[in-house]
């Protein structure tokens, strides 16, 4: 992977001094994922070109992989051998974060008074990939005031009847100041490949704000570019997006200078669909009329839901399952589980939702929100038999999105799924007959109910069922 940067501006080899990086040296970095290398083929008052090359290590990608269990999803996930073993856009973000982290946060120890500068600069990427072709890249770099030579690569240039590869080769010319520049580049890159090498987190969005900050809350694809930075992650794209939402207001004229436009009635967005979603389950699971007191939060993930029901008083026993170790570690150290007492009401535990599982007998309530479109479809009476006919609560609180409100999300290619680990997405009426045919087939009565703002023809973007346990325990 390799990107060069060139200037002819007034004091050219200047650009050392802000990149912290010596023209007349050869600077290596060791990576978690290979060898990072920035070199200078030519620094002189008028002209100076710095480049940086990443030579990924198969063997750390494995490793990096393995470390994370697999629950960044993405290609690398699956270890050593892979028909997609790099994530350049992704890759070399992260080398451009490593090696010019200073210059990306705005800091030089000589001539600071150029880091504001804007510099005529020429950037070269040979190869760029990239989910859209050219267009795409135009409409990410333009808006920017970037002029963009853009060319898609043949996938075999002897075969030139197999078409274009989703690789581009790209030049940018423009005056920027360097440490918008890098920031563009960190943001863009992985945006536009529209996957990550890595878990991506709520470390991810705050990473994206920083780097993103007023330029990316006003870019007119910023909900695409932002979907693609944070892997479709529903709750991360919602928090993004909000955060971003309120530095375009700031950003914006006053209300005397230009009135605001009122939000669109079938935006997806408004406040946080997930937000809504735990409020919603939150909701049923604090009904006095229902008693709960215990609740096993199924596929609990980053443990935003157990952070909730911890607050509450009234559950005394709590306990969060999913398939991945790796990230309930990560969870047990987010809910801050070691701190005095609360081990004793709270327990994380590592286990499947298709497998019978008396650890999960006696709750009161469960709860899976947002899990069940993640699992092939033929395992789905699997995970009936597990939840409904096995641990059998009192009641289970369910959630999934509605394949019909798809068309009203912009940035969703038409019949795409949310999500790129979503197995299934469900229309009403096929929500309906399936949580019909679970509650008579356990003796469940089932409660549906929309979740967000009901479109008029498309429904609502996600949908709850809410069951409640009927007499004895069904076969």
């Amino acid at each position: 992977m390799f990107l060069s940067l060139a200037t002819t501006a007034p004091r050219a080899a200047d650009l050392g001094f802000l990149l912290q990086k010596h023209p007349e040296r050869t600077f290596r970095r060791e990576l978690s994922v290979g060898v990072a290398t920035v070199f200078y083929p030519e620094a002189t008052d008028e002209r100076c070109e710095v480049c940086l090359l990443l030579e990924p290590d198969p063997v750390k990608l494995a490793r990096e992989a393995m470390k994370h269990g697999g629950s960044g999803g993405g290609p690398n996930s699956g270890g050593y051998a892979d028909a997609k073993p790099y994530l350049a856009g992704s890759l070399l973000s992260v080398a451009i974060g490593r090696c010019f982290n200073s210059a990306l946060g705005g800091r030089a120890k000589d001539r600071v008074e150029r880091l504001t500068e804007d510099w005529p600069l020429t950037i070269t990427l040979p190869a760029l990939a990239c989910r859209g072709g050219p267009e795409a890249v135009r409409a990410a770099w333009e808006p920017l005031g970037y002029d963009c030579d853009v060319a898609a690569l043949p996938l075999d240039p002897e075969r030139p009847t197999w078409g274009d590869a989703a690789v581009c080769r790209v030049t940018l010319t423009g005056a920027q100041p360097i440490p918008a520049v890098l920031n563009h580049l960190a943001v863009l890159l992985p945006a536009l490949e529209g996957d990550r090498h890595h878990y991506v987190g709520d470390a991810e969005v705050e990473k994206l704000l920083r780097r993103g900050g007023e330029w990316l809350a006003t870019h007119p694809h910023r909900d695409r570019l932002v979907a693609f930075s944070l892997k479709r992650r529903g709750s991360l794209v919602a928090d993004a997006l909000e955060q971003l939402d309120e530095l375009a207001e700031s950003a914006a004229p006053t209300a005397a200078e230009a009135p605001a436009a009122p939000p669109a009635a079938d935006s997806p967005r408004g406040p946080r669909l997930h937000e809504q979603r735990l409020d919603a389950i939150v909701g049923v699971l604090t009904e006095s009329a229902r008693g709960i007191a215990s609740v096993a939060d199924l596929g609990c993930g980053e443990g935003k839901l157990l952070r909730r029901l911890i607050d509450e008083p009234r559950f005394d026993r709590l306990i969060g399952m999913d398939v991945s170790a790796p990230l309930l570690a990560r969870t047990a150290d987010r809910l801050h589980l070691d701190r005095s007492g609360l081990r004793d009401r709270v327990a994380l535990i590592q286990g499947s939702l298709t497998l019978r599982d008396d650890r999960l007998s006696g709750f009161d309530a469960a709860v899976l929100c947002e899990v069940i479109e993640h699992l092939d479809p033929h395992r789905l009476d699997a995970v009936a038999a597990s939840v409904f006919g096995c641990a059998a609560p009192g009641t289970v609180v369910l959630t999934t999105p509605n394949r019909e409100y798809n068309a009203a999300w912009e940035t969703l290619p038409a019949g795409a799924f949310r999500h790129g680990d979503h197995r299934f997405e469900w229309t009403r009426a096929e929500f309906a007959a399936w949580t019909d045919a679970v509650a008579a087939r356990y003796r469940y009565a089932v409660e549906r109910r929309p979740l967000g703002e009901d479109h008029p023809e498309l429904g609502p973007p996600s949908q709850l069922a809410i069951f409640t346990r009927q007499g004895e325990r069904g076969a």
